[in-house]
């Protein structure tokens, strides 16, 4: 996602010959897509938790919006007209945002009385893997190219959606001292 917040505009200009005024519209479609994708994955994945259990509805599904994610950052930075490539990875950072509620919700899930905590912890690796997105896509970019930079970017999504198969959303950091009276 930080590709977006930090380069896209530049990627616009540089990577894709758009013009400011021409960029304007395009350059704001990424975010409009994470605001209504972040709002609709956290539908989705309450949806499916009630109808699929919790693995389904928090980790399968995370899952599959960081593949979904990769396979639009890679067709879309493919994409030979500028007006394609951007809708293209727009639904990427769509994708990507449609598994934002899943992280959350098992932070809470999982951090109980220490989701402050948790969340905390989550939301610090995402700014440190921020950090290093925005200095080393100008490093990928102009070093191998914009296409290379997305690349690294649905690489990196591609493998953390791997881990998302081995998230147990039931598991909790504090036992409920009901479930310990109870067994």
């Amino acid at each position: 996602a930080f590709i977006f917040h930090t380069w896209f505009f530049i990627y616009l200009k540089d990577g894709r010959g758009l013009d400011l005024k021409s960029s304007a519209l395009l350059g704001s479609l990424p975010f409009i897509a994470m605001t209504v994708c972040c709002l609709l994955g956290g539908a989705l994945s309450d949806w499916l938790v009630k109808k699929k259990g919790q693995y389904f509805g928090r980790s399968l599904f995370g899952a599959f919006t960081l593949f979904l994610a990769a396979a639009f950052l890679i067709v879309g930075s493919q994409a030979k007209d500028p007006i394609v490539a951007v809708l293209v990875l727009a639904g990427g950072v769509g994708a990507l945002y449609l598994g934002q509620a899943t992280y959350w919700a098992v932070a809470a899930d999982f951090g109980g009385p220490y989701t402050g905590v948790i969340s905390g912890l989550v939301n610090m690796g995402g700014q440190i893997a921020g950090a290093v997105t925005a200095t080393a896509t100008p490093w990928f970019a102009s070093k191998y190219g914009w296409e290379t930079a997305f690349y690294v970017a649905a690489g990196i999504s591609f493998v953390c959606a791997f881990f998302w198969f081995f998230v147990n959303p039931d598991r909790r950091l504090v036992r409920n001292e009901e479930m310990v009276a109870a067994e």
